[in-house]
């Protein structure tokens, strides 16, 4: 069966073998008869903004392995109809290539560069031609596998100069900036270059890392990491890059290390996925991403045990894809050590879920324990880990704290969904969103219950009324990250710590009026502040820093009295006993540690983790305490 349409000339003729046609989204495509390597895109509901889109586009001059349109289509009564294109031949959607793990028959890692180079070389040509690609989504590029050809599909898709927009973008392939008005559609919205680079920035990571996702990296499922196109929107607006490092995101197990590639490779992923997101120009052009790869290609060896694997030779024999292979085939952040003694190398929880574990809490009388996890589950347990008894459901990413009330009547949790939420802590039923749209960190009550602080991520510390939910004020002066922020135990002060991950010199401890708002000190001393918490008598605080070290100051004159120092790397979480005459850190080096309060010296390492461990707290009578990890484990130490 054949259909015959005419071009924009009038005049020229096109006769369409539509018996087979390839279906599309918005059409079917169709060979055209006698015009070698021709076919020609039929509208399903043609519009007059299709129409004017194609006549400006046609014409322009062509670019390699880019379908664009030649000539439009009208039928024998004069209206729209469609457009022809290049048939450029490819074998399979990049999304396949995307595959993990891989099969047999997949392309090795020299071959995934070389569709990378050809990948940037094309978007190079679309961007000098002026065109914006818009929706720049895996399903729009063919390759072939064989030569590392590229075909750049869906052309009539691409914003053209602010008048014909693009009005569709695959979720976890539009930039941030395109994210941030929820209430306007894509058509509403400029694309631009640095928006294509933006997604030609998740292509590389991609292709360098096994298929898997930048923004992607939270979940984790029992018996090993589960391959999944990212978060999509929400993980690029909430910022879930798996290598920041100012968000304490445990990248899957079968990424490889961001360490194991040359520095010019990871400086352009911090380029495009960190500084990018407040200044979009500042991330890598097409042209940058092929000179850095090619330069990247020379410098690859082969593995010895892997054809497909090959890596840069910074690594000698050690295989960072290997290594991949086998955190995931044994997923290491979840894997359980059954010889783990009680009170040695301490218990572990049984939880299931195997996500990192961001907070652990005992509850103020003692009988339960608290977690949070990276998956955004949260659960309540008897106060020997061994049985879950009920969980909080609700949040939608990551809780990165959760606390009870000093009557443990009420907890409150702080979410990388955006939200703090309220709940009753014996039916586990949500009681109240105290605030929404901010990426917090940390939320806490005050002694009293009748107020909660929380910070945020975006430099914002809230104080919120638990009965009405509306916001009392705000505490103004943070310019870092706020990752702590805890009321005085009388419930007069506030205690805020910020920073910026192992930035020299950023952030600072701020105590705050409670009843004002009025900044009253402001400390400065660690490599970026990640935690603060004040003596049971309030007159003291510890804090904990990036410089590998806790520190405990005085409340009243600021001054600082004593440095704890014992970890081989940053401090993420600092806490008093009850008594006040411990204190407890926990570190990226794996480990937690106590400390006598008054002298400073350390009394006990705790060590059996074997990722960071985020947080812990302890029982109300300090004779134990409890340490989340990224592991995907919180364990009970018991101190005797």
């Amino acid at each position: 069966m054949t259909e015959k349409y005419i071009g924009r000339d009038k005049i020229t003729t096109y006769e369409l073998e539509v018996g087979k046609p390839k279906k599309g989204g918005e059409g079917s495509v169709s060979p055209v008869l006698g015009r070698k390597n021709r076919v020609a895109k039929i509208y399903k509901t043609p519009t007059k903004e299709h129409e004017a889109k194609l006549l400006q586009m046609v014409g322009h001059r062509r670019i390699k392995w880019v379908a664009l349109p030649e000539d439009v289509l009208y039928d024998s009564q004069g209206s729209f109809r469609g457009f022809t294109m290049q048939n450029i031949a490819d074998s399979t959607d990049l999304d396949h290539v995307y595959a993990y793990p891989l099969p047999a028959t997949a392309v090795t890692n020299q071959q995934k560069i070389k569709i990378a180079r050809n990948i940037c070389a094309v978007l190079g040509d679309i961007h000098e031609a002026e065109y914006v690609i818009g929706d720049f989504n895996p399903g729009n590029i063919g390759v072939n596998t064989k030569t590392g050809h590229v075909v750049f599909w869906d052309t009539d898709s691409y914003h053209v100069s602010n008048i014909h927009r693009c009005v569709v973008c695959k979720s976890g392939y539009a930039a941030p900036e395109l994210l941030r008005d929820k209430g306007k559609t894509y058509a509403e919205k400029d694309f631009t270059q640095e928006t294509d680079n933006f997604a030609l920035a998740v292509h590389m990571f991609q292709l360098l890392m096994n298929g898997f996702h930048p923004f992607g990296g939270v979940k984790h499922a029992p018996g090993g990491s589960t391959f999944a196109p990212g978060q999509g929107d929400a993980g690029v607006r909430q910022g879930n890059y798996v290598f920041d490092p100012d968000w304490d995101i445990p990248e899957e197990a079968a990424i490889p290390l961001l360490e194991t590639f040359p520095l010019e490779i990871a400086g352009l992923f911090t380029r495009a996925f960190i500084d990018g997101k407040k200044e979009p120009k500042k991330r890598p052009t097409a042209y940058e991403w092929y000179e850095a790869l090619g330069r990247y290609d020379i410098e690859l060896v082969q593995c010895r045990v892997d054809s497909r694997h090959q890596y840069h030779s910074q690594n000698g024999n050690d295989c960072p894809y290997c290594e991949a292979d086998r955190r995931f085939s044994h997923d290491e952040y979840s894997e359980i050590d059954d010889e783990i003694a009680k009170g040695k190398k301490g218990q572990k929880t049984e939880d299931q879920t195997k996500s990192a574990v961001w907070c652990a809490t005992f509850s103020p009388d003692g009988t339960e324990i608290l977690t949070a996890n990276a998956d955004g589950t949260i659960r309540i347990w008897d106060a020997e880990l061994k049985r879950e008894q009920r969980q909080l459901k609700g949040h939608k990413n990551g809780v990165m704290s959760a606390v009870f009330s000093s009557d443990g009547k009420k907890i409150v949790t702080a979410s990388r969904d955006e939200t703090v939420r309220i709940w009753d802590a014996v039916s586990g039923r949500e009681l109240k969103k105290l605030a929404e749209d901010i990426r917090f960190t940390t939320a806490a009550f005050s002694p009293d219950g009748k107020k909660i602080v929380a910070a945020s991520h975006d430099d914002i510390v809230l104080i919120c009324d638990v009965a009405s939910g509306k916001e009392l004020r705000q505490l103004k002066g943070h310019t870092d990250n706020v990752w702590s922020a805890h009321f005085s135990p009388d419930g007069k002060k506030i205690a805020t710590a910020s920073g910026h991950v192992n930035v020299s010199g950023s952030g600072d401890v701020r105590i705050w009026d409670a009843e004002s708002g009025k900044e009253l000190h402001k400390l400065k001393g660690h490599r970026g502040f990640y935690s603060v918490a004040f003596s049971p008598d309030g007159k003291k605080i510890a804090t904990a820093g990036g410089d590998n070290v806790a520190r405990i100051w005085d409340v009243a004159s600021g001054k600082e009295l004593k440095k704890l120092a014992g970890h081989t790397d940053g401090v993420w979480t600092v806490a008093w006993s009850r008594d006040g005459k411990k204190i407890v850190t926990t570190s990226w080096d794996n480990t937690a540690k106590i400390w006598d309060a008054t002298t400073g010296k350390e009394v006990k390492p705790l060590e059996g983790h074997k990722n960071t461990v985020r947080h812990a707290s302890f029982s109300p009578d300090g004779e134990k305490v409890v340490t989340a990890s990224w592991d995907g484990t919180a364990r009970i130490w018991t101190l005797g």
